[in-house]
């Protein structure tokens, strides 16, 4: 079915992701077929995307990281900038070393960055030892797509931390970036933190997440590790707000994340007059951080503003906001 997908199709459902009304954002980093037609959706939508091309082998779909120079070369930088591209490895069991090999090659040719669904479930393990007689973020490191030469933008840490995932490697890599979904386990997040990773939040997909809602995301963050650990310090909410803004736009290379002078104004305005932000003590930062990640939802956001232009206020969409 993906594969059958036409531009027509990936453009709607992109714009229809990049301008829901649910997500309340400003930056999308998407990773799906139709390139094109993914660096169209966000000129009319109220997001900046990060698009990755993906790079099946050719048993999956016939396209290799090298024939894809065109796509990267004409939507990356598009928009005033606002599209930004890197190479994309969709999931390593349709990779091969060879692939992976280019699509390193291809990534420094262009000076951009990579994204990679890596260890993303049980299966995947499995699936890579078979395949490479390696685990996943093995065959990644060994193929250069952790390199510590990875392009700054997305560069992804791994440490010593774990020899069960990394063998007896020290491949600690600054910047970087760790996209992880709670399926079938949960991520060792305190372990991450303190080994100095950059943690980012992201929903996944509609499929993977109906609601598509960053608020929730936050609240899962810090909830699901304290259950399973039985530790409620940990993952506090201060903590789980930079994740969800500073840290991600550290992950993208941005310029974006903090109300600091210089950096592009991407913000959002929560109303907080209402229900779930109630009682609230407004002097106390840390219960406004408790309210934002315990408490609100998507709907709370008042106002969208992207690189200092209005694309939402009062809840509903902007004027400028147009289909083709």
């Amino acid at each position: 079915m993906i594969r059958a997908l036409d531009p027509e199709a990936a453009y709607w459902a992109a714009l229809a992701s990049y301008a829901s009304r649910s997500a309340r954002v400003t930056t999308v980093n998407d990773m799906y077929r139709q390139l094109e037609a993914l660096g169209d959706a966000p000129r009319r939508s109220a997001s900046a995307p990060c698009s990755a091309t993906t790079s099946p082998t050719d048993e999956h779909e016939p396209r290799q990281p090298r024939r894809q120079c065109r796509r990267l070369r004409a939507k990356h930088g598009a928009a005033g900038g606002r599209i930004q591209v890197r190479v994309g490895i969709e999931w390593l069991p349709l990779a091969s070393r060879e692939l992976l090999r280019g699509a390193r090659e291809l990534a420094d040719e262009l000076g951009t960055g990579i994204h990679i669904h890596l260890n993303e479930s049980l299966s995947e393990v499995e699936i890579a030892k078979k395949m490479f007689g390696r685990r996943p973020t093995e065959v990644a490191y060994e193929e250069g797509i952790l390199a510590p030469t990875a392009s700054p933008p997305l560069r992804l840490a791994l440490r010593h931390r774990d020899r069960a995932d990394a063998g007896d490697r020290d491949a600690d890599l600054p910047q970087p970036l760790l996209e992880r979904q709670a399926r079938q386990r949960v991520a060792r997040l305190p372990e991450m933190l303190a080994a100095g990773l950059n943690i980012g939040l992201g929903h996944d997909a509609a499929e993977c997440n109906n609601s598509r809602d960053m608020f929730e995301v936050m609240k899962w963050a810090s909830l699901l590790h304290r259950a399973v650990r039985v530790d409620a310090s940990l993952q506090q909410a201060s903590d789980v707000v930079r994740m969800a803004t500073r840290n991600g736009a550290a992950a993208l290379g941005h310029e974006t994340g903090e109300l600091v002078a210089g950096r592009k104004a991407d913000v959002i305005l929560v109303e907080t007059n209402s229900t779930m932000f109630t009682p609230l003590m407004p002097e106390s930062v840390d219960h406004v951080y408790s309210h934002l990640v315990f408490a609100a939802n998507g709907s709370c956001v008042d106002t969208t503003i992207c690189d200092g232009k209005v694309l939402m206020r009062a809840g509903g969409s902007s004027p400028s906001m147009r289909t083709r």
